[in-house]
Order: structure tokens, then sequence, then C-alpha cells
């Protein structure tokens, strides 16, 4: 569901792990310092992001996920990101493993049908 937002990254701003054969078992975006996002005016200009963390799924479980956010949060910081917004997550603990913690949350409501 995320490949429309692939489509549309800079090549630089994709982070891909791969199987010994080659293969891509997971795939990150990245964008930082200076990112596109709607907490930029709170975070700063050297506010950075990480969305579309995902691992095919045969490859769940074996810390794929964990190292490429591990990654990319040394890339950023290495490029002078300071703060890192993950948006639309609810997988806290995943993002716990790689030192993240929550600092806001959100209830999601829905109209019934």
């Amino acid at each position: 569901g995320w490949a429309r937002w692939f489509g549309d990254a800079r090549p630089e701003h994709v982070l891909l792990a791969r199987t010994r054969s080659g293969a891509i078992a997971g795939t990150l975006l990245l964008e930082g310092p200076g990112a596109d996002t709607v907490l930029a005016p709170m975070l700063g200009p050297a506010a950075g992001t990480i969305s579309c963390v995902g691992v095919a799924s045969a490859l769940h479980g074996q810390g794929i996920g964990t190292a490429l956010v591990v990654r990319a949060s040394q890339i950023l910081s290495q490029a002078g990101v300071r703060a890192c917004h993950i948006g639309w997550t609810t997988r806290e603990s995943f993002y716990r493993r790689a030192g993240y913690r929550p600092w806001r949350r959100y209830a999601m409501y829905s109209s019934p049908a």
C-alpha cells in the first residue's frame, strides 16, 4: 500500500535491505534535515522523518526492520538531523528497540456508516 510514496521518492530517500541473493528484504523512506513534515515548525529546521518501514512477510522477526530504522537514524544524524518524526505508527515497541520513544499520541475515531 506504500508503493505510491516510494514512486515519488528521490533515490537518496530510500533505504533498502537485501537478502544474500539480492532480493529486497525491506524498505524505508527517510528525509532530512529540513524534512517536509507538518511538524517542521515545532521540530525546527534540523527535523528528519522516517516512514513506510516494511519487511517482506516471510522475513519478519529477523531484525531487518530494526536494522533499517537504526541505519536510517545514523544516516539522518550524520546529515545533521536533531529531531526525527516517525508518524502514523501503532508499533511503539518496534521503534523503542531502535531507541525512539513516543512524545505524542493520537486517538483515532470514525463515524458509524
